[in-house]
């Protein structure tokens, strides 16, 4: 890791990618158990501009048995839904279109991937710093305080983002 990476809070790609994984499924037992929240849906983003085909990941995502779309925001990112399947498949293909961007170096186009319960619970998983949280629309604004108990409950789980402020909405995700 070089100097620039460590100042900014990014962690080497190939742990990233083991603590998307081994956290996310973990993170889904414990919101399914105590929660009742089913895991439904998973995305992920990236910049498009050096990336593998949008194409190409979007047959990566639809191998894990899950029906796979591609869209492009209003913010320029990329982003692989799916949906259905089993929710056991879902961090690992994530985790295997991530390996793609990354093997084809460019791991610093990752931006997210978002893990969706519910109605509207989102685990969201930050490339950059190696880091999860949970967010929760409720109309215009979010339901901190709902958004803090999940994540005190699946603390054991996941390497957590610590600074609130880093907790970023991600509104009108595309799963």
């Amino acid at each position: 890791m070089n100097l620039g990476a460590a100042v900014l809070g990014r962690v080497e790609p190939s742990r990233a990618r083991s603590t998307l994984v081994q956290g996310s499924d973990a993170a889904r037992i414990t919101l399914e158990v105590e929660f009742g929240l089913l895991a439904r849906a998973a995305a992920i983003a990236f910049d498009p501009l050096r990336t593998p085909p949008g194409e190409l990941l979007t047959e990566l995502a639809r191998s894990s048995g899950a029906a796979a779309r591609r869209e492009d925001d209003r913010f320029g990112l990329r982003w692989v839904s799916m949906s259905g399947g089993d929710p056991d498949d879902l961090p690992i293909a994530i985790g295997v279109i991530a390996e793609c961007v990354e093997q084809a170096g460019c791991a610093e186009q990752l931006v997210c991937a978002v893990f969706a319960f519910g109605r509207d619970v989102y685990l969201i998983f930050n490339f950059a710093r190696s880091t999860f949280h949970i967010f929760m629309p409720r109309g215009e604004g979010r339901d901190t305080e709902h958004e803090q108990r999940l994540q005190a409950a699946v603390a054991t789980d996941l390497r957590l983002e610590p600074d609130p402020q880093r907790w970023y909405p991600l509104w009108n995700i595309p799963v």
